[in-house]
């Protein structure tokens, strides 16, 4: 007597074959059947997996058929199953099935603390971490590896990234990022002459600077005056954290023809106020209305801008 089966079954990952496959369900429908020579065949309709018709050249037998072995849907492997059936005459039959169990779910990564994080230049970084737990091995928090580096004492946003990979190779990533932040960096400023008021026909300078912020809200103006501590000051020019150079523009009306003026630019946020080095420019005694050029194209300006002074956090 021979006893077949068909080609062995491979299931898609632990968490399916539980709720597709129910083993001890399956089983109680295998059905035999009998050649004309009197060999048994095992004919697979089991709730459809790898199913087919009995062909009619066949008769169909109601043997009991036992099963076995088991199959562990939560544990990645391969498993065997043994069939038996024995017929009226006492002779005994077996076959085997091979049911494959696949892990194809990645595991679940979820970043410990804040995301992103942010971080006073200079200060010391701790990383909080992340957690990996695979549905078929569990917690493999141990095996995340990060990449990517910090440097607290460099104003900027940083990506570190974790990654987890099981023994099935299935592998899952996250990303956090680190903003490293601090004090506004002034990177250079100039006074213009932009030209005449239509109507007084006083002239009109023009403040420009270019500052980063370094990662934070910040404020940005021009502090002017005949000498210092400086009597004026220009309207407030704010800008959104990041990382970027923003421009600054101050317009100034109603100055004296002839006078030299001190001024500066300042940008705050609340890590620290910085402070440009003081420069002069002198007002033309005659103005030709609408003439619009660099004041160092009139009268020279001082030497170029020199290292900013950085006070505590402030708005003024």
């Amino acid at each position: 007597m021979l006893l077949s089966y068909p080609q062995p079954i491979t299931l898609p990952s632990a968490l399916s074959a539980r709720s597709q496959y129910p083993f001890a369900a399956m089983e109680t429908t295998f059905v035999a059947a009998v050649q004309a020579d009197g060999n048994i065949l095992g004919w697979g309709i089991l709730n459809g997996v790898n199913g087919s018709t009995i062909p009619p050249n066949l008769n169909s037998l109601s043997l009991p058929v036992t099963v076995r072995g088991s199959v562990n849907a939560n544990v990645p492997g391969t498993y065997v199953l043994t069939y038996i059936a024995t017929n009226g005459s006492g002779a005994v039959a077996t076959t085997t099935r091979t049911v494959i169990i696949k892990d194809t779910a990645a595991p679940t990564l979820t970043l410990l603390g804040n995301n992103s994080l942010n971080i006073d230049l200079g200060s010391a970084f701790g990383d909080p971490g992340a957690k990996a737990i695979d549905a078929c091995e569990g917690d493999l928090s141990l095996q995340i590896v990060r990449s990517g580096t910090v440097n607290v004492n460099l104003p900027g946003a940083y990506t570190l990234t974790y990654t987890v990979t099981d023994s099935s190779g299935n592998s899952s990533s996250t990303n956090r990022t680190v903003l490293v932040r601090s004090p506004p960096a002034l990177l250079g400023f100039n006074a213009f002459l932009s030209g005449t008021n239509a109507v007084t026909g006083s002239p009109v300078v023009q403040f420009v600077a270019d500052f980063n912020p370094n990662g934070l809200p910040t404020m940005a103006y021009a502090q002017f005056g005949l000498r210092t501590p400086y009597a004026g000051r220009s309207t407030s020019v704010s800008v959104a954290g990041g990382y970027k150079p923003s421009s600054f523009f101050a317009t100034l009306d109603g100055l004296i023809l002839g006078a030299t003026y001190h001024f500066r630019v300042v940008a705050s946020n609340s890590l620290g106020i910085v402070s440009g080095p003081d420069r002069t420019f002198t007002v033309p005694l005659s103005l030709l209305r609408g003439i619009s050029m660099p004041m160092d194209a009139l009268t020279p300006l001082n030497s170029t801008m020199c290292s900013p002074t950085i006070g505590p956090p402030a708005y003024r």
